[in-house]
């Protein structure tokens, strides 16, 4: 630009002119100099100011509801029974039914006869030579009809523990015949003839039955077997169950300890006879190693002089089963009631037998009151809380709160 204007000032011109002239040169330099600017700096832009955060407000807590509140307690036996029994008979001599089933119906309690089902019709049985009479029929279908349990005890009484025995004859046909001369009757226990089985027997069994019994005759040996297979809450092998063998030789003392013991781990005593005498029986012979009915009778009382559930063999088994197996599934309703949904094993669905529930509700004040308002289920006297039972896979309870359900009422 001073370039320019020293050859502009030099330039021979009326002065005038060269007034104009610079003029007009000044004002190409202010337009060029806007014009770089323009370009070098972009035109300013409104920002809008960013808006104050406010903390959104936080949700109303949920109302508490009998679901939050709920606990459901499965007992270990039922009806809350500090430890289970079972009474059993094997052979299905005639013996146990003439004098075994009265003892026990005079004491209101229902035992298990495990029958050899394919020596039946022809009323007698060759034990080793001994001849005993067995029970009909008609006589098995009354011990049936009397609430007792018909077991299984192999088709022909093999031993299943020899090499060579056939164990899927003796168990599968077992159970069919009984089936088909009892028609009422769901044979779904049995008792291995002369307590012994193998594992192959004992897979075989899984199959046609929920339960086996096993044991022993003598007491040391049932100890012995309890070391490592205990007669407990949870059988580590439900199909060779051990078992107490009352014999004559043996002192009622021996028997009472080992029931003691068992009650006192809350366990399952499992007693097993043969053969019942009074002195009034002719022959054939009766069941081997009688016991006479007054022994019997001392035995029930001394399982009833204690917090013992007695029922036959295959109820407390499917009882174990549903009980290791339930799950319990809660489903609130609304605020106040409460769906309680048990399944359990399906497999001993087979037996009617219910589970004892314990139901209770607690908030940080206290009990909460329940009832029960809908559902196939039997109270049982529960002091504070709900005590029902009820049979796995059956229609759900319906739970009430009776007061409210709250936190600081």
């Amino acid at each position: 630009m001073g370039v320019l204007f020293r050859k502009f000032h030099a330039y021979r011109c009326p002065a005038n002119l060269k007034i104009v002239g610079l003029c007009a040169l000044i004002a190409v330099f202010v337009i060029a100099c806007a014009a770089m600017q323009a370009r070098e700096e972009p035109p300013e832009v409104a920002v809008e100011p960013e808006p104050i955060p406010h903390p959104e407000p936080e949700p109303e807590p949920a109302p508490p509801t009998l679901k939050d509140s709920l606990e459901v307690e499965i007992a270990t036996w039922r009806g809350f029974a500090g430890g289970a029994a079972s009474i059993t008979f094997d052979d299905g001599t005639w013996d146990q039914y003439a004098l075994g089933a009265p003892v026990l119906e005079e004491y209101g309690v229902r035992g298990t006869f495990f029958i050899i089902s394919h020596l039946i019709d022809r009323g007698v049985w060759d034990d080793g030579g001994t001849i005993r009479r067995l029970v009909s029929w008609d006589e098995a279908a009354e011990l049936a009809e009397a609430g007792h349990e018909i077991g299984g005890h192999g088709a022909t009484h093999a031993d299943l523990s020899r090499s060579g025995a056939d164990a899927e004859y003796e168990l599968t046909e077992s159970r069919r015949r009984i089936e088909e001369k009892l028609p009422d009757v769901d044979v779904v226990s049995m008792s291995w003839p002369y307590f012994r089985s193998t594992g192959e027997a004992r897979t075989i069994a899984e199959d046609v039955y929920i339960a086996a019994r096993g044991g022993a005759a003598i007491p040391d040996q049932f100890r012995s077997i309890h070391e490592t297979n205990p007669s407990s809450a949870a059988p580590p092998d439900l199909y060779n169950v051990n078992a107490i063998g009352v014999r004559p030789v043996d002192p009622p003392e021996e028997w009472i300890e080992l029931a003691e013991a068992l009650y006192a781990d809350g366990g399952w005593a499992v007693v097993t006879l043969h053969g019942i005498d009074d002195g009034s029986l002719g022959r054939p012979r009766i069941g081997w190693q009688p016991i006479r009915p007054i022994d019997l009778a001392a035995i029930i009382e001394g399982l009833q002089s204690r917090d013992i559930w007695i029922a036959p063999f295959g109820e407390v088994a499917a009882y174990i089963r549903h009980r290791e197996s339930a799950e319990v599934e809660l489903e609130a309703l609304d605020e106040h009631e409460v769906s309680v949904a048990i399944s359990g094993d399906k497999r001993a669905n087979r037996v009617d037998i219910p589970l004892t529930l314990r139901l209770s509700a607690r908030d940080e004040v206290g009990a909460i009151p329940i009832e029960l308002v809908g559902g196939l289920a039997a109270d049982l006297p529960s002091g504070s809380d709900l005590v029902v039972e009820v049979t796995p896979d059956s229609e759900p309870l319906i739970i009430r709160a009776a007061g409210e359900v709250a936190t600081g009422r």
